[in-house]
């Protein structure tokens, strides 16, 4: 018996010498990932929304790519914003994870395992909500089965998964999108629950014979199979707004805003990399979505290319949110406001901040003159005195004392809309306005040449300058140069246009001429 006892002893000790000490997640749930690549979460309550707040945990010192299987275990309650989908091609996997879910699971969060991919999914009963985008890109497997318990199915849950049949325990919402291109889908079982499907919620499955309207299936939106899942209309908007968790910000806002009316929710507009511990609070910034035109056509996506873009500047690049003032559908005097508040800013600062200016929306020339103009929501295209001018916004810019202003135009100056035909009021105007040369420390970035079309990317509901933009930030986390953000929007842009529209579109960079080229080295 002694010796028994000595043994185990010793593999006891053994075992803890090759297991990492598990680490605290929060002050009730810890974690460690074995030698085996087994992440082990345990304790009790809510996992965080990613970034959680000891920073990285799991992903760092390539651990991500070690681990093949992931045990949550008995306690936890719910699966945080993004925990498991993190941002950047150095987390993408090749080969699936298994999954262990515990029975005392409520809630799978937003985005929590979206373009992860998982050998198979088992939903533990008790679990009640399957967030927005939860699954996005991710399954691959013949049924899925939810259990009597869960009660919501959110907006693009499972969109683009491999599944080939859906069962139904449960009086269930099943959101927009939330089946959206599952392609291999043939058969749903809804085993006479109460099921409510939203417009697009089987969208894009050919395979599926039909579903049959009947007392327990409710369709109050229209047919799920043939509106696009994702498009921003007020009810999309207000299920995003009702799933979201407090705990995840940048959602949150991007929820809580309307919107463009007819625009498409990117995936950029969601997968936000969100940065902390970066002091920007000496940078402000100036953003004016011009989308609903009074007298002219509209520019779509405009509201949402400066919604977006100004998220990206308060979580990717770390300005506080009270640094950046946003306006939507600007008046001649709002852009006129916006400006002297950046005067007044840099006057108390004694110029010591940094300016970031953003504008989407028409921009108009002047037929006599050939001077360029931003269009205010309110203006006459025809008229440019009731525009802003391209000059007196450089001259304005240029005086305003500064350690370095950067300017991003996503118009065209030639007289033309988005879809790439003349302005009511301006058709015939197809003239290439003036250069306007930037002055003082301006950098000034715009979506094309004087002679151009600005064209939307309708199919990633942005404007194609914004796209490439927000694209780039995204993928570098926000920490670019001027030099490297220029290259690759105008090779993108280029290209992209010449394969979308069959016209040339070719952003541009302009400078002092007496800042050479030191502005390429210039950290956004």
């Amino acid at each position: 018996m002694k010796r028994f006892f000595i043994i185990v002893a010793t593999a006891i000790v053994v075992s803890f010498a090759l297991g990492a000490k598990p680490k605290k997640l929060t002050s009730t749930l810890k974690w460690d990932v074995t030698p085996e690549g087994v992440l082990h979460i345990t304790g009790t309550g809510d996992m965080p929304d990613w970034p959680a707040p000891q920073g990285e945990a799991w992903y760092k010192d390539g651990k991500w790519q070690k681990i093949h299987r992931i045990e949550i275990g008995e306690g936890v309650t719910s699966i945080g914003f993004k925990s498991f989908s993190p941002v950047g091609s150095e987390f993408q996997r090749a080969q699936p994870l298994e999954l262990m879910l515990p029975s005392t699971l409520v809630e799978i969060g937003d985005f929590s395992f979206k373009n992860t991919p998982i050998k198979s999914l088992s939903l533990p009963e008790g679990l009640k909500r399957i967030g927005l985008g939860a699954f996005t890109s991710s399954l691959k497997q013949d049924s899925l089965v939810f259990p009597a318990t869960t009660t919501t199915v959110a907006d693009g849950a499972f969109m683009r998964c491999q599944i080939s049949s859906v069962v139904f325990h449960s009086d269930v919402v099943v959101g927009p999108g939330a089946f959206f291109e599952c392609r291999p889908l043939t058969t749903i079982d809804f085993n006479g629950t109460w099921t409510e499907l939203a417009p697009g919620a089987f969208e894009g499955n050919h395979r599926l014979a039909d579903l049959m309207e009947s007392d327990n299936v409710r369709m109050p939106g229209g047919n799920p199979f043939i509106r696009t899942p994702l498009e921003r209309n007020p009810e999309v908007l207000a299920l995003l707004g009702l799933n979201q968790r407090p705990a995840s910000p940048a959602l949150a806002e991007t929820a809580s805003s309307e919107g463009s009316e007819a625009g498409f929710i990117s995936e950029l507009d969601f997968n936000i990399p969100v940065m902390d511990g970066i002091d920007r609070d000496n940078t402000f910034c100036l953003i004016i979505g011009n989308e609903n035109y009074t007298r002219e056509a509209k520019v779509p996506f405009a509201n949402n290319d400066a919604e977006v873009f100004s998220l990206y500047l308060k979580k990717t690049l770390g300005i506080p949110s009270k640094n950046v003032t946003l306006i939507k559908d600007a008046s001649l005097n709002d852009m006129r406001y916006g400006l002297n508040l950046l005067a007044k800013t840099s006057n108390a600062y004694e110029g010591n901040i940094n300016i970031i200016v953003y504008y989407a929306g028409h921009g108009v020339p002047d037929e006599a003159t050939r001077d360029a103009f931003l269009l205010p929501v309110d203006g006459y295209g025809a008229d440019s005195t009731t525009g802003y001018s391209i000059a007196s916004l450089y001259e304005r810019l240029g005086n305003i004392p500064s350690r370095g202003t950067v300017v991003f135009m996503d118009a065209c100056f030639s007289g033309s809309k988005r879809e790439g035909e003349m302005m009511a009021s301006a058709r015939g105007v197809a003239i290439a306005p003036k250069e306007t040369v930037a002055k003082g420390n301006l950098v000034v970035f715009t979506a094309a040449t004087g002679e151009e079309t600005a064209f939307a990317y309708n199919e990633e509901g942005h404007g194609m300058f914004t796209y490439f933009l927000l694209k780039k930030l995204q993928s570098e986390m926000g920490d670019v140069t001027l030099g490297d953000l220029s290259d690759y929007i105008i090779s993108n842009v280029k290209q992209c246009s010449i394969r979308e529209n069959k016209k040339s579109q070719t952003p541009t960079v302009s400078t002092p001429s007496d800042m050479g080229d030191n502005w390429r080295d210039i950290r956004l």
